[in-house]
């Protein structure tokens, strides 16, 4: 066994030049393409780097346009409560007064009225009071009809401080 092993070995030393060169060959081919397929490793290698650099880039701008957004909303969240608060402020403010004007209107209203119609009771009045003066002042006393029929006081409608002296007969907004 030895000297087939020596005699191998001899034989591998023993290569022709042709041998030789062809091996080589062959070697650079395999070069060629292994440092070639490692060229193209290393550059998809890069590209991913590039990507992953630009999308860490791309996530840290991302999250900083997030906080001033969520900042942003908090600042418009605030502002329109504020408004919010100082309009339904306003509207209360707003409202009182004219709560308060309408009601002066109505009292207005009643009270013209009132006064309205006891101006026509008056001067119903004074001209009986009138009429009656005449007939003093003629002397027909005697021949004139029997006292005027006394007004009545209706209480239930008139308000506590001012009563009200409503006529018998006619209503006065006729006369």
């Amino acid at each position: 066994m030895a000297a087939k092993r020596a005699a191998r070995r001899a034989g591998a030393i023993k290569l022709t030049k042709a041998d030789a060169k062809r091996q080589m060959k062959l070697l650079r081919a395999r070069v060629s393409t292994v440092s070639t397929a490692l060229r193209a490793e290393i550059r998809k290698h890069k590209t991913d780097l590039r990507l992953l650099d630009e999308t860490r880039k791309a996530r840290t701008r991302l999250a900083h346009e997030i906080a001033a957004l969520r900042d942003q909303g908090r600042n418009l969240a605030r502002q329109l409560r504020k408004s919010l608060k100082k309009s339904g402020r306003n509207d209360r403010q707003r409202s009182e007064p004219s709560s308060h004007v309408a009601r002066l209107k109505k009292e207005l209203a009643k009270r013209t009225d009132d006064f309205r119609r006891r101006s026509l009771e008056l001067a119903k009045l004074a001209r009986e009071s009138a009429a009656r003066a005449r007939a003093i002042v003629d002397g027909s006393i005697r021949n004139a009809p029997t006292a005027p029929q006394p007004t009545t006081v209706d209480i239930a409608a008139s308000s506590p401080s001012q009563p009200r002296i409503e006529p018998e007969g006619p209503s006065p907004s006729r006369v």
